[in-house]
Parts: C-alpha cells; sequence; structure tokens
C-alpha cells in the first residue's frame, strides 16, 4: 500500500542512541520529544493518519526538549 503523505506532519526524524523524537509540521513549528522508544517511532512512521498517531501517542505522552 502506498504511503499517504500527512497534511499536517512536513518532517519525522528519530535519534535512537537518544531516543529522540522530532516533529515538524508544515506550519514550520518542530518539537523534540524525549525517551520515545524505536517502537513507538516505527508505529509513527507506518501510521496511516500519523497527525492523529501523533495527537493520540506522543504529543502529550513524551516530554518536549
Amino acid at each position: 500500500m502506498a504511503e499517504e503523505p500527512s497534511t499536517s506532519i512536513d518532517d519525522i526524524s528519530y535519534d535512537e542512541a537518544r531516543q529522540q523524537l522530532t516533529v515538524t509540521f508544515t506550519g514550520g513549528q518542530t518539537f523534540i520529544h524525549l525517551g520515545v522508544p524505536s517502537g513507538i517511532y516505527a508505529a509513527f512512521v507506518a501510521a496511516g493518519h500519523r497527525g492523529s498517531f501523533y495527537a493520540e501517542r506522543i504529543r502529550d505522552s513524551y516530554r518536549r526538549a
């Protein structure tokens, strides 16, 4: 199945050694979340609706830098 582009998220990057997730939104805001397990990152990248996944599983669950 082809990956659907997110309408709210422009870029996602992950530093596995630091467990640091960086999410950049289409409006230009960038948030860095700390202590994110690699499994959450993998699920985020694979999610069909990344904006919803972020809101439900990441935004309030992992501390921002």
